[in-house]
């Protein structure tokens, strides 16, 4: 996936961070793992036949971490070292309970957004750097999530009635009930979506 080669580039050792990556491979009949040397790191492979909801896959791999944070990645996310760079210093800096990048689709903003009613709506423009509001959403993919909260929220941090959509919103909606602190960092993902192409 474009995610595995990315991360497969940057030198987490150089950056200072132990890093462990956790991937599923959802819907695939016959496992595929990366090959052993592919990523210079610590990594895990799950694989499953039965399609399973976005929600449940991520319950299942936060409850297998060990680290004080948790990063979440699409398949297709394009991730280099600064954004990680970005991250760490936010996270030294900062004290949160979540750290949420930029993420655009070619020039225009789709996350972070504000909640309304039920769904997220996209905003004009953000300023980095700062705190969100209490009623924010924001897309899954980058988004860095401490251990703490994680386990403040568990057994299931992400409602596993939802099958795909919605599972941010909702998580969204959570960290504003409990009062979880959400940064903004200056780190940028772009994200391609047929959804948001037509």
């Amino acid at each position: 996936s474009e995610t595995l080669v990315s991360l497969s580039r940057i030198d987490f050792a150089a950056l200072g961070i132990d890093v462990e990556v956790h991937i599923w491979d959802n819907a695939r009949s016959v496992p595929a793992p990366p090959n052993p040397n592919f990523l210079p790191f610590l990594w895990r492979y799950l694989a499953s036949p039965d399609n399973e909801p976005l929600s449940k896959v991520y319950n299942l791999l936060v409850r297998e971490s060990t680290r004080r944070h948790v990063v979440i990645f699409d398949q297709d996310s394009n991730v280099g070292a600064n954004f990680f760079e970005k991250l760490a210093n936010s996270i030294d800096k900062v004290e949160a309970d979540v750290f949420v990048p930029v993420i655009r689709h070619g020039e225009r903003l789709i996350s972070p957004g504000r909640l309304r009613w039920i769904k997220g709506e996209a905003l004009r423009s953000v300023a980095t750097n700062a705190m969100l509001p209490r009623h924010f959403t924001a897309m899954m993919s980058g988004l860095c999530i401490s251990s703490a909260l994680l386990a403040q929220l568990a057994p299931q941090p992400f409602d596993e009635r939802l099958r795909l959509y919605g599972v941010d919103t909702r998580f969204c909606r959570d960290l504003a009930r409990h009062g979880a602190r959400a940064y903004l960092h200056d780190a940028e993902l772009g994200h391609d979506s047929a959804l948001r192409s037509t």
